[in-house]
């Protein structure tokens, strides 16, 4: 299976002291919903199966998550890398992940 991360978000909502990512994080970074949905239509075109939505921050700060996760379900099997912290505001669409970690 070919599979590809995405990293939609370099905004996080901790500080975490081991943070790897920590010197690359910033409030309202995000990858643009347009550049994504682009995206989305070339990894289909070049075949790939799968897709891990993660990012140097967390990925359900994204503004435009919920309608980038059913675009990108729609055609390919998703997975979550997540701090957890903002799932209770995505409820309706996480049955939608292969898998969440």
């Amino acid at each position: 299976m070919i599979s590809c991360s995405i990293d939609l978000s370099n905004e996080c909502n901790l500080a975490c002291k081991f943070c790897l990512s920590k010197k690359h994080l910033k409030k309202g970074e995000f990858l643009p919903a347009a550049t994504i949905y682009d995206l989305l239509e070339d990894l289909y075109q070049m075949g790939v199966k799968s897709i891990v939505f993660s990012g140097g921050g967390e990925p359900l700060l994204h503004p435009n998550f919920d309608d980038i996760i059913i675009a990108a379900n729609s055609v390919f099997k998703i997975g979550l890398f997540t701090n957890g912290l903002e799932l209770h505001n995505h409820i309706d669409i996480l049955k939608r992940f292969a898998f969440i970690k």
